[in-house]
């Protein structure tokens, strides 16, 4: 039986993630030339239930597609998280760039966790494995700062190097 629930744990999350990327196909969220305009359409789902803020000045021109693919579906899942397990009623994105660094933060004022806790894939939860995995790829680094009743602030941040167009 715990075979089982991880399996459709399992299916579940890939139907999410085929649901995602039938979206951004649908919406050409990864044409948009505007990037704060592109995070605001890949989280359009989940604003319905939740206020969500951007604050991005990051250009979209800097940005080769599977970096910007891959901060999108960041965003994503973090929303998600923070919308399904966290019951935020708001999320704050904020993103910029320094001379060596892409950054982002998405704060929200859910019930929190602890990160050290954190169910993984072999309880059938992918969400931050998949984070941790993309910016792998990229180089990149994430931090978690939550509690039980405190809400949740994750940053990252990917070196620019290697990630930007060559404009």
């Amino acid at each position: 039986k715990p075979c089982l629930e991880t399996v459709e744990r399992m299916l579940g999350s890939c139907r999410r993630e085929l649901r995602n990327c039938l979206f951004d196909l649908r919406n050409d969220t990864l044409a948009e030339n505007d990037f704060e305009l592109a995070v605001k359409r890949t989280l359009e789902p989940f604003s319905v239930e939740t206020e969500i803020r951007t604050r991005i000045s990051v250009s979209r021109s800097r940005l080769k597609e599977t970096t910007a693919h891959a901060i999108l579906a960041i965003l994503r899942e973090l929303t998600a998280n923070a919308v399904r397990h966290g019951a935020a009623a708001s999320v704050r994105i904020a993103g910029s760039t320094t001379a060596d660094q892409f950054i982002f933060s998405v704060r929200d004022d859910g019930r929190g966790f602890n990160p050290d806790e954190a169910t993984g894939a072999p309880e059938g939860h992918f969400g931050l494995a998949g984070i941790r995995d993309r910016l792998n790829r990229l180089g990149g680094k994430i931090d978690i700062l939550s509690a039980p009743g405190t809400g949740t602030k994750v940053r990252f941040h990917i070196p620019r190097s290697q990630q930007e167009n060559n404009v």
